[in-house]
């Protein structure tokens, strides 16, 4: 097994809930997704997101796996947004102003700032489109199906930034979510996904539903953060092995 393998077969065991214990009195899956249904409702009818049409139902041949009884199965799109990118002419590139961030910015998992970034003029500066602490950055359009999906955690604030038409933002609706979000953007599990909808022949496309209906398990807020301690734990060690 290589340190890749390792660290995939970690972080499946993970979001299989078999990397730490259950406890009862840490509540379910269920009661924490009502509970973000209600929060997000409230962020709906005061304007601060967008209301989408509902996900599909969840069906029996969607599930690739057991998860324990506490946890449950639901939508991605159910727990975050996905934002595109800004579209812009070779002729409006400077030298400073809004950075605009390429799949190249995206590399281990980490968004990585470079010499050759591409800035624009002021006027692109767009608040939902900004990059944010938390938000998880993929490629959505490329003609490599090694690099399409590729994701990138965003773990600090970057001012003045936004991503390009190439790339999308996954942005959790809520903070809390994000740690174990970027744990099931880690996965093959979401890798595979991706790889096995794209279909180009020479550009492949991630569209927004190839996102937001992927089905994820949710653990209770408890678990999720001993689970993400765990891997927070191991994971360097697999790099190490590297």
């Amino acid at each position: 097994m290589t340190p890749q393998e390792l660290k995939n077969s970690i972080l499946q065991l993970a979001i299989q809930g078999k990397l730490v214990e259950q406890r009862s009195e840490e509540g379910t899956g269920e009661e924490l997704y009502q509970q973000i249904q209600k929060e997000k409702a409230k962020l709906i009818k005061e304007g601060k997101i967008k209301k989408k049409k509902p996900l599909p139902d969840i069906t029996e041949d969607e599930i690739s796996f057991d998860i324990p009884e506490s946890w449950k199965w639901v939508r991605l799109g159910s727990l975050l947004q996905v934002i595109s990118g800004v579209s812009y002419k070779k002729g409006e590139v400077q030298k400073k102003g809004i950075r605009v961030l390429r799949g190249g910015n995206i590399q281990n998992m980490q968004v990585l700032l470079d010499e050759d970034d591409v800035f624009l003029p002021d006027k692109y500066g767009d608040e939902i489109k900004q990059v944010r602490h938390g938000d998880i950055l993929i490629v959505a359009s490329t003609g490599s199906k090694a690099v399409i999906g590729k994701a990138g955690f965003v773990d600090r604030n970057i001012p003045k930034t936004v991503i390009g038409a190439f790339l999308r933002i996954c942005r959790p609706h809520f903070d809390f979510m994000a740690p174990f979000l970027k744990c099931i953007f880690e996965s093959d599990f979401y890798r595979r996904h991706i790889r096995n909808l794209v279909q180009g022949t020479n550009i492949n496309n991630v569209k927004e539903a190839y996102i937001t209906e992927f089905i994820i398990p949710l653990p209770p807020l408890t678990e999720q953060k001993r689970i993400v301690a765990k891997l927070e734990e191991l994971l360097p060690l697999c790099d190490k092995l590297k």
